[in-house]
């Protein structure tokens, strides 16, 4: 080759090297730079002449210095003609440059090297990049790790590819890999579900809320709710099932938990409105045998009629029962320390059982306001139940404790039989026992007065060892004072006229009756409206109104509640009773509340409207 060719060469080669966009350079056998081209330069950020006088030590990171002199003594030894490492160089700014390095020595004709020639490949975005995208799958497993849901990655062929602690915990696994190891068939407690899953997916690449029931490592079944996407694997074939699992059991306990109480919602109002009912019928009943008893002086019909209102008071408790389940009936609460009912209970409802009892009733119980008549009910259908899952016999624990939140804990623990867990979630439902002789409303209504009472009773049990009622009942806000006495029975003679309102004949002929007998001068109304006309016929005749008794319940036309708004909305302050069939209302708990002077519940024994009235009235009429 003439002299001239490889000056073109020389320069055409130099000119390749200059301008090449990739970072090159070359070091003497030294390690000193002998040249380096302008991207080299840039990429670092120093000048040819200060190149000059650096070595590629001076340039390389510390952490890479180890590994690059060692490779670069076997390409001196001969072992390969070139190299290639990743690494990080320090530029003149202290930035760090991440490059591919490929090294290759340049050897003379003998074989020495002469220089090395280095090209580097400026990977620092790149770096930057998969540093972030490290940090977010870091940050991404983090967060799917301690997801309380659970999330897991599957293939097709059912198979885990991955799972966060949530599904190891809700499928009672004792570890992620012993899951992985399974295939995902296995949790699926009808396999047609996982064939209908994957279908979906297939056919519209996901699925949203898929409800299943899935299989715990220990056999028992359990609701979740599945949303899983069908997704691209790595190379691109859609494969991939990411799945968010949920598990629905508290759900669903607390869905049947509100469709017990609408339930006991829908048969309470048919209770209340067959008691409401039953109340008048028995008021006619009860009134016209007891008006016949007193006319009669024959004394086999009297003994007769007498040993048939003893049932009075068996059909009002009836029907307190049931207004009680209807809506807890409306509780005629006063505060009072609760331990002293539980004795008095227990002494009653296992008197002369095969039965043992002891009691653990903390001292200072907190007081708690409460109606000791329903309460006394449903300790007694508790304590019934207790010992009727003991018919050979056992013991009965009852205590009672100061509890969290303001509440009195009460509990009553059985020796029996237990309850199985098929039967448990429904042992508040009404109408259900599984008892030959039961009725099914002992606990149902327990349920209702605890409830209205604004507490909770709940239940555990271990068959064959025995089952524990918890009952808890807010303490009160009020002070504990003492209620007066009930004032003595007394003869009752009135005088001026009495006003019954009430839609139904029977009981208007009846409360005339006895008012009559009582030396009142009875009034009727029908309705409201027809009440309000009487009375200002009355008042502008200036008679006497002693009192006026008012039906709550008129239906289609005013009941009492809204005569005695428009009543003293006029000015009138004759005293005003409520009387009603639906014992349970609250006018009835509380009638000053709602304008009246007092309350009066059907059915009534006749000789109870003078008692009441002689209370009411008395200091009218002395």
């Amino acid at each position: 080759m003439h002299q001239r060719d490889i000056s073109e060469s020389d320069q055409y080669f130099r000119r390749i090297f200059e301008d090449n966009p990739m970072p090159m350079a070359v070091t003497r056998p030294d390690g000193h730079f002998e040249d380096a081209n302008a991207a080299f330069e840039q990429m670092l950020g120093y000048s040819a002449e200060e190149l000059g006088k650096m070595t590629f030590r001076d340039l390389t990171h510390p952490e890479n210095l180890e590994e690059s002199t060692r490779q670069l003594q076997r390409l001196m030894a001969g072992e390969f003609p070139l190299f290639r490492t990743e690494k990080r160089y320090i530029a003149r700014d202290g930035r760090v440059v991440w490059g591919v390095t490929t090294v290759s020595a340049v050897r003379h004709s003998d074989g020495s090297i002469r220089s090395k020639l280095v090209m580097v490949q400026d990977i620092t975005e790149r770096h930057i990049r998969e540093k972030a995208l490290r940090s977010s799958e870091q940050s991404y497993r983090y967060l799917v790790d301690n997801l309380n849901v659970g999330v897991f990655r599957s293939n097709l062929e059912g198979h885990f590819l991955h799972a966060n602690q949530a599904v190891v915990e809700m499928a009672g696994y004792d570890s992620l890999e012993e899951l992985l190891a399974l295939p995902t068939s296995r949790l699926y407690t009808n396999p047609q579900d996982r064939q209908r899953l994957v279908e979906e997916l297939l056919r519209t690449g996901e699925v949203h809320a898929f409800e299943l029931l899935s299989t715990r490592k220990d056999g028992s079944s359990y609701p979740i709710s599945m949303t899983a996407k069908l997704m691209q694997n790595s190379v691109g074939e859609q494969n991939t099932i990411l799945g968010i699992v949920e598990d629905l059991s508290k759900r669903k306990k607390a869905e049947e938990a509100l469709q017990q109480t609408q339930r006991l919602e829908s048969l309470g109002m048919l209770a209340g409105g067959i008691a409401h009912d039953f109340n008048n019928l028995l008021t006619s009943i009860f009134g016209f045998m007891e008006i016949a008893h007193n006319a009669t002086s024959d004394n086999k019909i009297q003994a007769c009629l007498g040993d048939a209102l003893k049932a009075h008071d068996r059909a009002v408790a009836l029907t307190k029962q049931l207004l009680t389940f209807a809506r807890g009936g409306e509780p005629h609460c006063s505060p009072g320390n609760i331990a002293p009912l539980l004795q008095s209970a227990a002494r009653f409802v296992l008197a002369g059982k095969n039965v043992s009892c002891s009691f653990d009733l903390e001292e200072g119980l907190p007081i708690c306001d409460f109606d000791e008549h329903q309460i006394s009910q449903m300790i007694n259908n508790v304590l019934i139940n207790a010992q009727q899952a003991m018919p050979n016999g056992g013991h009965i624990e009852i205590g009672a404790h100061r509890s969290t939140c303001n509440s009195v804990h009460i509990f009553v623990r059985d020796t029996g039989v237990g309850i199985t867990a098929d039967v448990l979630p429904r042992i508040f439902d009404p109408f259900f026992t599984t008892k030959k002789t039961g009725s099914g409303l002992g606990l149902a209504i327990c349920h209702s007065i605890v409830m209205k009472h604004g507490g909770r009773i709940e239940v555990e049990s271990t068959p064959e060892v025995g089952s524990t009622f918890h009952i808890y009942l807010p303490s009160s806000k009020r002070l504990l004072s003492l209620s007066p006495p009930p004032t003595e029975s007394r003869a009752y003679h009135g005088v001026g006229s009495v006003l019954i309102m009430d839609d139904e004949p029977n009981i208007r002929t009846i409360l005339g009756e006895v008012l009559s007998d009582l030396g009142h001068t009875p009034l009727f109304a029908r309705n409201g409206a027809e009440a309000l006309q009487l009375l200002q016929r009355e008042f502008r005749a200036q008679r006497n109104v002693a009192a006026v008794f008012m039906d709550l319940t008129i239906p289609g036309s005013m009941g009492g509640p809204e005569t005695i708004s428009e009543l003293r909305r006029q000015g009138f302050t004759v005293p005003v009773f409520a009387m009603s069939g639906y014992n349970d209302n609250p006018v009835m708990a509380r009638p000053q509340d709602f304008g009246f002077n007092g309350s009066l519940c059907k059915p009534m024994r006749l000789r109870d409207l003078g008692d009441f009235l002689a209370r009411h009235l008395i200091k009218n009429n002395s």
